[in-house]
């Protein structure tokens, strides 16, 4: 569920794969009446070899402007705030070659994209905000084997400062938003199980990842 400015509030569903029902509802703030319901269902688009499971319900919902971004499975989708059109869906994101399960974390957005982490998987991606499509995907097993650690592992959110998106496993990743070259990946080792998002304070990206570590951002 996610609250807007206007204080409309957002609710997103998953069903079990074959139940076709609305997945995304937007409801008034001010009295609580049903504004528009929408399908974040992918399976519609008949594409070969479509992924049909729970996990096409929507799942992290962020706002961008007049729309409403959703992840959905692993496609990213975008509908208008105040009509409940869709206006577009992301190609399926592979990491390693392979389709995976969906999303999970919450978006992050910045630069024109929007960020987002796989649950269980050591890829993180961006995708454009103005088509849906995969600006960039960071493989971490390929980028630094030794630092091949699952992302997302609580669910967790990138961060976008000064264009660089960071984002952490075990280790802490910097990667350059607009083209997604890897900048740097931290030598120290937090415990994934215990390693939180990384944010911002006090002019240093902090993360808690027992102990805490705070670094200097490139920027």
């Amino acid at each position: 569920m996610e609250i807007d400015e206007k204080g409309d509030i957002y609710i997103g569903h998953t069903y079990q794969s074959g139940e076709e029902r609305p997945s995304l509802y937007k409801y008034s703030g001010e009295d609580g009446r049903l504004i528009w319901k929408a399908f974040t269902k992918y399976s519609d688009l008949n594409r070969p070899g479509d992924v049909k499971s729970w996990y096409e319900g929507a799942e992290s919902i962020g706002f961008d402007g007049d729309r409403v971004i959703v992840s959905a499975g692993v496609t990213l989708q975008a509908f208008d705030r105040r009509t409940g059109q869709r206006l577009w869906v992301s190609p399926e994101v592979q990491c390693g070659g392979a389709v995976g399960s969906g999303f999970g974390g919450p978006i992050e957005f910045g630069g024109g994209k929007a960020y987002l982490l796989r649950n269980s998987d050591v890829c993180f991606h961006a995708f454009n905000l103005s088509d849906g499509s995969i600006a960039w995907t960071v493989d971490a097993g390929q980028v630094a084997p030794w630092a091949k650690v699952t992302f997302g592992a609580a669910n967790q959110k990138a961060l976008y400062h000064n264009g660089v998106v960071y984002a952490s496993n075990e280790h802490l990743w910097a990667v350059e938003a607009a083209t997604g070259k890897v900048l740097a990946v931290s030598r120290t080792r937090a415990y994934q199980a215990t390693s939180t998002a990384p944010i911002l304070y006090n002019g240093e990206i902090i993360v808690n990842g027992n102990p805490i570590y705070a670094y200097k951002p490139l920027r």
